[in-house]
């Protein structure tokens, strides 16, 4: 995912992302979503999520990445939700 990619999307609440071929997620690729409660990332390529790629999804409750390839999770990642 680009950064900004969701740029103006400030009511969303719910994002389907699943089964396309996401390879990475980088810090600001989610920003703007602050009214995201509900990611769904299964089943693409991810290897790698940035640290602060959910910083700024305050009212984040449900995140999937099941059936990625993400080998490592950082501590600080899940801090930031």
């Amino acid at each position: 995912l680009q950064p900004y990619t969701f740029r103006g999307l400030s009511k969303l609440t719910s994002l389907i992302l699943t089964d396309n071929e996401i390879v990475n997620v980088s810090n600001y690729s989610l920003n703007g979503l602050f009214s995201l409660e509900n990611l769904c990332l299964d089943d693409n390529l991810i290897e790698r999520i940035d640290s602060g790629a959910f910083k700024h999804l305050e009212k984040l409750t449900v995140l999937k990445i099941d059936m990625n390839r993400v080998k490592l999770i950082e501590t600080n990642l899940l801090k930031t939700l």
